[in-house]
């Protein structure tokens, strides 16, 4: 039977609640039945809690509510159109995730209304973060279909404080996870890569920047089973980095790591000791149902940093975990990723608004933006917007450096030439820093806002009074 969709909840909190106790009084029961006992998080008092965070949002309500309809035979009426065929099955229907994103806040980080702002608090682009707890210590994304550790506080092989050089953590930790019938019952647990950390990162969170699937119950002694860990700034005096699979391509002696308290991503030396949260499951390729891309690495790296052939190294490079990067120029100044369905502005070097050389403050960014939707809008669509800062660093491929994109957007650029012919990308040779800024601001420090490093990937913050380059986007909502 077909099943709902759900663009993300921006209801009250209150009609939230009605809604869930209304609903759930009559299928929770059933759909825990039929969707199985993982769909609710461990000692939860409300079926549907998917996301583990003691509420039960539109999103969630939607999931259990298909998991309940799920099998049920469908009611042909002459008087409606019949319902779209459903996937085969076994195809993925991902989603690119949200960055979870709700709140909105001016150019000197006082909060305000989100209607009208085009901020990420606002458009809340891509699936709502929505985590179900399998029992057994994993947490499954139903967004990019990845199956996550938990992690404990018990001493085990899970407990987050153990901590491992860049091989160590495949060769140790990974390789003693899928060894003895695996855990959970699984041999084919990994290193995620670098896109794949930034994906569980929740922009609306502070320390961690994580949602409560990965930070529940955690006291001394809990196993995964029982509770869900990671560090936090009144735990450890270090910042809690976990290591990414992806090495850094124009420094191999380092690899990317993710930032669970700030959220930044950025490279660590090989040889330094970091966190690993193991990660297993596989996309399909491009165009069969896919949402969530790969990180373009295609080359493996030793800790010295020299080239080495990839086969069974684990690496990015071996695995190639995500959607492969492919575009295509859609002739009118635009580039369609197919693997997230967004498109793209090209940038010129001809001086008009799309010239490669103009930057904005990040309120400046917004009025770039409102330029471009003026009229019939840029290449004829009026829907033009700053992207969020996943979508932003889904471009980025980390097989190049300086800049980190595909030839789609760094082709043919000379002197005049126009988004009709060429496509151009700033980066260091070119003068200036090549940042562009997200619409996601900084939550724990909201004067600030997220931006994309193009001359190597690095995911960081940045003052909204500085002047960065502005690439629009549009779709994925």
């Amino acid at each position: 039977m077909t099943g709902f969709s759900s663009q993300g909840d921006r209801r009250p909190r209150g009609t939230r609640c009605y809604l869930a106790v209304f609903a759930f009084g009559i299928l929770g029961a059933i759909a825990c039945t039929r969707a199985g006992a993982q769909q609710c998080c461990p000692g939860e008092q409300c079926p549907g809690d998917l996301g583990c965070d003691d509420k039960v949002d539109i999103a969630e309500l939607i999931t259990m509510v298909n998991a309940a309809l799920d099998g049920c035979p469908a009611v042909a009426s002459p008087t409606t159109t019949p319902a779209a065929p459903t996937a085969t099955p076994g195809t993925p229907q991902q989603s690119f995730p949200a960055t979870g994103q709700t709140t909105c806040w001016d150019g000197v980080g006082n909060a305000l209304p989100c209607s009208g702002t085009g901020q990420d608090g606002e458009v809340r682009a891509g699936g709502a973060l929505a985590y179900v707890d399998n029992g057994d210590g994993t947490v499954t994304d139903p967004n990019t279909e990845l199956m996550w550790e938990k992690k404990s506080a018990d001493g085990s092989i899970h407990d987050r404080d153990n901590s491992y050089d860049w091989a160590g953590a495949a060769s140790t930790f990974i390789a003693a996870l899928n060894t003895n019938g695996g855990f959970a019952g699984y041999t084919d647990w990994r290193l995620p890569n670098v896109k794949e950390l930034e994906s569980i990162i929740s922009h609306e969170e502070i320390e961690p920047v994580l949602t409560a699937a990965f930070h529940r119950g955690c006291m001394p002694g809990c196993t995964v089973t029982t509770c869900s860990c990671v560090q936090s700034s009144f735990q450890m005096e270090a910042s809690p980095q976990y290591w990414s699979s992806t090495s850094e391509s124009a420094s191999p002696d380092m690899a990317w790591t993710a930032n669970t308290l700030s959220g930044v991503i950025d490279a660590t030396g090989k040889a330094q000791r970091a966190y690993v949260r193991a990660v297993r499951g596989q996309v399909a390729p491009a165009g069969a149902g896919t949402r969530f891309p790969a990180t373009g690495q295609t080359t493996c790296w030793n800790t010295a940093g020299s080239a080495i052939p990839c086969s069974g190294t684990g690496q990015d490079g071996d695995g190639r975990a995500g959607g492969g990067l492919a575009y295509v120029d859609n002739g009118d100044g635009t580039i369609t990723d197919l693997t997230t369905q967004l498109v793209w502005e090209k940038k010129s070097a001809d001086g008009t608004i799309h010239d490669w050389e103009t930057q904005y403050n990040w309120v400046g960014a917004f009025t770039f933006i409102a330029a471009l939707n003026a009229g019939t809008g840029f290449a004829a669509h009026t829907d033009w917007r700053l992207p969020n800062v996943k979508e932003l660093q889904s471009i980025v491929d980390y097989e190049y450096s300086d800049p980190v994109v595909h030839p789609a957007f760094n082709s043919n650029c000379m002197p005049g030439c126009a988004v009709l012919n060429c496509s151009c990308t700033r980066f260091p040779q070119s003068g200036g820093a090549p940042d562009y800024w997200s619409s996601t601001s900084d939550i724990s420090g909201p004067l600030l806002a997220w931006r994309v490093d193009f001359t190597s990937g690095e995911v960081l913050t940045d003052g909204k009074e500085d002047r960065h380059f502005v690439r629009a986007v549009r779709g994925g909502l």
